[in-house]
């Protein structure tokens, strides 16, 4: 039980030495200057950064102001060029119709197979 209680005695004074000596150390005391400076650091880091979100919200409204022009000018423009730059033909003259020469044999068609027809239909 000695032995147990030197062990915890140990262990509570390398836990709890350090953590006094930390927290009794003496804090730096800031003066009014270097107070003053700090803060007009932080004011001079908050404006820049607002100067940079204000310088690229008017970039974005400006470029789309222009791309309306831009595309309003090209629309114009191209109202005033004409359709079609290639003249539309003529309609063309209809050919006169094509002479059909006569056979060269004139006699008459008879049936290929007389009795074929009969025995198809039955």
């Amino acid at each position: 039980m000695k032995y147990t209680f030197n062990i915890i005695a140990i262990v509570i004074s390398f836990l709890i030495l350090p953590m006094t000596i930390i927290s009794c150390e003496k804090k730096k005391v800031e003066t009014k200057a270097e107070r003053q400076e700090r803060v007009e650091n932080k004011v001079a880091e908050r404006l820049e950064s607002q100067r940079i979100k204000k310088m690229k919200a008017c970039r974005n409204n400006a470029t789309i102001i222009a791309e309306k022009k831009v595309d309003s000018i090209l629309i114009a423009e191209a109202k005033l060029l004409p359709k079609d730059t290639v003249p539309k033909p003529d309609i063309p003259i209809r050919p006169d119709a094509p002479i059909v020469p006569a056979p060269k044999d004139n006699t008459p068609v008879k049936p290929l197979f007389d009795k074929g027809s009969e025995l198809i239909e039955q």
